[in-house]
């Protein structure tokens, strides 16, 4: 069911977040919580006048730069989880990625690789024990390994979450013991099916570049859907569908069907940005003169 907003509801999570000490700049919330960002842009405006109705000093906020080792600690971390799951929300990561990013990104840089999995464990939760998103049946899962194996998509456990399936393989632990007993329970050979092995940066730089002999558009959005095999293995490599383009020699944002108007200033030189906005100011001067 899509998610309603109401002024009421993007104030109250305004002041959710200024509560738990996460960032309330414009570049911050674009990263971190885009729905909250489109809501309020949808009913004020503009991020910053919703900032205002919610009672908080926009200047202060935009000028506000907090690391992660100040804003969160462990303790911090732990007491959110425990706090989701008092207030009935859903604690699974999938959930979690979806609803809270600054939980989750904090969890990974405090508990490390699988982060967000220790930080329930030491909050005194089984991650196995907690109904994610999908209710699994050992039929549906089988059926969704084969689907997953039929579109060619490698069904190790590192690719699937890269790719937002981190459900099925806990669903998979869950119903047979382990990913790799659930792999087999589908009639299929665990080695041979997770097949990220086979790959290499050299590899996933080769497949890059025909895909784009082909002029195809290679954004991040359209590799999902043609080949997520190749995206997910990209990702893997190079930290990000991004790295990977920009490895094998492209320019990401001719391939990109958005790209934000911010990160391309920032990466201008300092006096071509600048000389770039004096020539912006002189045709606003122009245009009020006429």
């Amino acid at each position: 069911m899509r998610e309603r907003w109401d002024k009421r509801k993007v104030v109250a999570q305004i002041h959710e977040r200024h509560r738990v000490g996460l960032r309330l700049n414009a570049h911050a919330i674009q990263k971190e919580d885009s729905k909250l960002n489109n809501a309020a842009v949808t009913h004020f405006g503009s991020w910053k006048k919703s900032i205002k109705a919610a009672g908080l000093d926009y200047r202060r906020i935009r000028c506000k730069r907090q690391s992660w080792r100040t804003m969160w600690s462990k303790e911090k971390i732990i007491a959110k989880i425990l706090e989701r799951q008092t207030n009935g929300l859903r604690i699974n990561g999938a959930a979690v990625y979806q609803e809270d990013l600054g939980l989750y990104r904090a969890a990974q840089k405090w508990f490390g690789r699988k982060g967000y999995g220790r930080a329930l464990r030491k909050a005194g939760i089984n991650p196995h024990d907690i109904n994610p998103l999908t209710i699994w049946t050992k039929k549906k899962l089988i059926w969704t390994i084969l689907d997953l194996c039929e579109r060619n998509i490698p069904l190790d456990s590192t690719n699937l979450c890269s790719i937002g399936q981190r459900t099925v393989i806990t669903g998979g632990a869950y119903l047979f013991g382990s990913w790799p007993n659930a792999i087999k329970a589908a009639g299929l050979d665990y080695e041979k099916v997770r097949r990220l092995k086979s790959w290499s940066k050299r590899k996933v730089v080769k497949a890059v570049r025909r895909l784009a002999d082909q002029g195809l558009k290679l954004n991040s959005e359209f590799m999902k859907r043609y080949d997520c095999s190749l995206w997910g293995v990209g990702k893997f490599y190079f930290g990000s569908w991004k790295n990977c383009l920009q490895a094998a020699g492209f320019d990401y944002r001719q391939h990109c069907k958005n790209w934000e108007w911010k990160l391309w200033l920032q990466s201008l030189p300092y006096r071509k940005a600048e000389a770039l906005h004096k020539s912006a100011m002189k045709l606003a001067e122009e245009r009020r003169k006429a």
